[in-house]
């Protein structure tokens, strides 16, 4: 049961929501839009909500939170072969990229970018991370954000 449904709405929730309607962007940067067609409904909703507002410094630490999560992942990784940890890898140093590269990146472009690090951080999202191919979702999210930040430079194969 959401929070909708059972009456009481989470603070960040209402904030994520405010701020993607206040956002004046074109259709294609609309966090749904960006990710339409590559998730079900429920992700695509899960998404959304994890594109908040960002400031620049706020990138910073979420690169720390993704820099960890990797050290964790890596040590799963040594034990579980399922583990795709070249993937998580080049997931991880990807987003640490955008946040480091000097390019500045306007309001709307750091909520897509936090999105989809939250999404990489989320271990139960759609591909279950920590099985085979668990950090494809991941990677068709990060992609999407990269085509519509336009850094088509970085993209994931």
């Amino acid at each position: 049961m959401t929070g909708h449904e059972s009456g009481h709405t989470d603070e960040g929730s209402l904030h994520s929501a405010h701020y993607l309607r206040s956002m004046a962007e074109p259709s294609t940067k609309r966090p749904d839009m960006v990710v339409a067609g590559l998730l079900h409904p429920r992700e695509i909703a899960q998404f959304t909500a994890l594109c908040r507002e960002t400031e620049r410094e706020d990138l910073k630490g979420l690169r720390l939170r993704v820099i960890a999560y990797l050290a964790s992942l890596t040590r799963l990784a040594d034990d579980d072969p399922r583990i795709d940890i070249e993937v998580a890898r080049r997931i991880g140093s990807t987003i640490a990229h955008v946040v480091d590269d000097p390019v500045e990146l306007d309001a709307t472009d750091r909520a897509l970018l936090c999105g989809a690090a939250e999404y990489f951080l989320m271990s139960n999202d759609d591909g279950a991370d920590l099985r085979p191919l668990g950090f494809d979702d991941d990677r068709r999210v990060l992609n999407r954000v990269l085509r519509a930040i336009g850094r088509d430079d970085l993209l994931l194969d």
